[in-house]
């Protein structure tokens, strides 16, 4: 094939990128070049192209007396747009400006004479930017089975390119160092300009990011870095006023490469160059940031006047984009963390519980100013250490076998119990945390347990006296009435009632009088009455407290009840039964108690002709007492007895998810 034959023809469309040389090779027709069908090279040829093939470093063959080229991948770089036409081309039709000096070299080489130079200059084209680069190359012999010399092997050393692929290297190094320790997001960016305006020696970089308002998209500038000649751009800018087509492609996530403001289809049209001039960003490279489809922020690189920008320069800017973005989200949420952590540590300085926290290992991650008080020891003689090791008292206590079961199980646990290392009364709360360790607030509740003692101590004494009181107030009633000639009946039941009286008085004394539940309530007021019968007397409702007042009513009012039942009622014979349903209406304010006696299967029994003190006592007294509704039907298949009343807004409050059904039969 001659110098002014043209390009080889191709077997199809040809691959363009250098990762696909040997394609591109195997698809051109060397049948019409000076090296022929490759079926039909020697076989020395066919080992050397294939070494080529496989190396990183350029390399290209020129064969025949028309030196026809064959390259590789590293090669198809510095060709950059000349790739892939010049396979199979003669090297004058490619570098038409180093042709008489190749020729020279091969020239030498074909006499004997190695040639190395350290200074070969090609011009480039490739991506937008045309320039020269230089490279140093080594050029030997190719010897057929004759020893004729049949062509020359190109050897490409180290090369201006590569240069720079180091310097960038020693910048993203140096970059890595300086924002690894930066936890500040403006720092991060103030750094990041700075460092990569020196680098690339450009006029002005700024990090910028967008905000919506009612006006539109405005473009905020917080801070950047100059040469100390092109203005500063801090300020906000309207989006719109960077044009629509330019903005367009940033928005569509691409990268925008300008050499020329004024010699660009993305700044045409009416003043958008001018305005590029005028904020001194004649030339640049912008990066945008894309979140969720949105772009929301830009690195940007300016220079005052024309330039064009490298392909490695433009994707040196992109990778420092990128870091930049992470370093800054890292920064971020650094920083909000450690803005949480100083605003829980001034919770946890101010609160009167003590506090401390330990990870998996038991070791102290925190103590409090509280937990110092109370445990005489100050903070950083703890930090770091291990719990057991500190305070080998606690192994074995309460406390101890607290924290393991919270650790182990991961569950939180509340306990009272006596502390091992000072005697004093504590309450503990334990919580897993999300790390594998504890947090534990604890608190001296001495006194109050001291104030609980003696609480329970005079409620003791003082259910003493009132039963010492109610027995003797029964002695002389008994007495009294003796004497006046009352009947047997009537001192039965006045001493009924005052049993009845002693009996709730015992229930709210366990409580502390604090309040009693209905279900004991109701259990001790039909207590005496077992011996009628198995499973006769049934109750069921959920569990309700009771303020001490509506717990002495209902008992009072219970009992006698349970007494006409005995002696009129269902409970007067063999067959008879009595059912006590009580639930609690908790959707109004304030929540009603509904409680029903109904006796079934009892003898028949007639309306009195006139009320009895029993009677009275429930259906007036206790309505009184409750503040509520009571009402007593003497039906034929026996009394049926209806309570409706206010809870006392002193009650424990009783939760829906509290309410669980219980039974019982006596």
């Amino acid at each position: 094939m001659s110098a002014g034959a043209g390009m080889p023809p191709r077997r199809g469309s040809l691959p363009v990128t250098r990762q696909d040389v040997r394609s591109a090779i195997e698809a051109c027709y060397w049948e019409v070049t000076s090296l022929g069908a490759p079926e039909t090279w020697p076989q020395y040829l066919r080992t050397l192209v294939t070494m080529m093939l496989g190396s990183r470093q350029p390399m290209f063959i020129l064969w025949g007396a028309d030196r026809t080229m064959i390259y590789n991948g590293g090669y198809a770089a510095i060709l950059g747009a000349r790739h892939p036409k010049s396979l199979g081309l003669p090297f004058a039709e490619v570098w038409p400006h180093l042709a008489a000096e190749a020729s020279a070299i091969i020239d030498k080489v074909c006499a004997g004479e190695a040639v190395h130079s350290e200074d070969l200059t090609f011009a480039t084209r490739r991506t937008g930017y045309s320039g020269e680069v230089r490279y140093s190359f080594s050029c030997t012999p190719i010897h057929d089975e004759a020893d004729r010399v049949v062509g020359t092997l190109w050897v490409y050393g180290a090369t201006e390119m590569q240069e720079r692929e180091e310097q960038h290297l020693r910048f993203r190094l140096e970059l890595d160092k300086r924002l690894r320790y930066i936890n500040d997001p403006r720092k991060v960016m103030a750094v990041t300009a700075e460092l990569l305006g020196r680098h690339l020696i450009a006029s002005r970089v700024n990090y910028g990011y967008i905000e919506d308002t009612p006006d539109g998209e405005i473009f905020i500038v917080e801070r950047d870095w100059t040469d100390g000649k092109a203005p500063s751009l801090v300020g906000q800018y309207p989006v719109s006023g960077f044009g629509a087509s330019l903005i367009n492609v940033l928005k569509a996530g691409n990268t925008v490469c300008l050499h020329d403001a004024f010699d660009d289809q993305l700044t045409a049209g009416e003043g958008i160059a001018a305005t590029y001039v005028a904020i001194g960003a004649r030339s640049g490279i912008t990066v945008p940031l894309i979140k969720g489809g949105r772009m929301e922020a830009a690195l940007l690189v300016h220079q005052v006047e024309p330039r064009h920008w490298r392909e490695d320069e433009e994707v040196l800017v992109r990778q420092v984009a990128e870091r930049t973005w992470e370093a800054v989200e890292r920064a971020r949420v650094e920083t909000a963390l450690r803005e949480s952590e100083e605003r829980m540590r001034d919770i946890l300085e101010s609160i009167n519980d003590a506090f401390y926290a330990v990870d998996r290992e038991w070791r102290f991650t925190y103590v409090n100013r509280k937990t110092e008080e109370l445990w005489r020891r100050k903070r950083e003689s703890l930090m770091g250490k291990t719990y057991w090791d500190e305070f080998p008292e606690i192994v074995g206590s309460e406390p101890y076998k607290a924290h393991i079961a919270a650790m182990e199980r991961r569950i939180p646990i509340r306990l009272e119990t006596m502390s091992p290392l000072n005697q004093q009364w504590l309450e503990i709360s334990i919580f897993p945390t999300a790390d594998g360790g504890l947090s534990i607030y604890f608190r001296d509740v001495s006194d109050r347990k001291s104030a609980e003692e003696h609480r329970e101590l005079l409620i003791h004494e003082l259910n003493h006296r009132v039963k010492n009181t109610l027995a003797t107030v029964q002695s002389i009633a008994a007495q009294t009435l003796r004497d006046v000639g009352v009947t047997q009946e009537s001192r039965t039941a006045l001493e009924a009632r005052l049993l009845a009286l002693s009996r709730a008085h015992d229930v709210l004394t366990r409580e502390n009088w604090e309040g009693a539940s209905l279900r004991e309530i109701v259990a001790q007021s039909i207590e005496p009455y077992r011996g009628v019968g198995e499973s006769r007397l049934r109750g069921d409702g959920p569990e309700v407290r009771l303020s001490p007042r509506m717990a002495l009513a209902l008992a009072m009012a219970l009992q006698e009840l349970a007494t006409n039942a005995v002696k009129h009622g269902a409970l007067s014979n063999a067959s008879g039964r009595v059912e006590i349903v009580w639930s609690l209406d908790d959707t109004v304010e304030p929540a009603r108690l509904h409680l029903r006696w109904e006796e079934k299967e009892g003898m028949p029994i007639q309306p009195p002709q006139r009320r009895g003190f029993g009677t009275r006592l429930i259906e007036r007294s206790l309505a009184s007492d409750l503040q509520g509704n009571v009402k007593i039907d003497f039906a034929p298949t026996g009394v049926v007895c209806t309570i409706d009343a206010p809870m006392d807004e002193g009650d424990l409050p009783v939760h829906r998810s509290l309410l669980k059904k219980s039974a019982f039969a006596a």
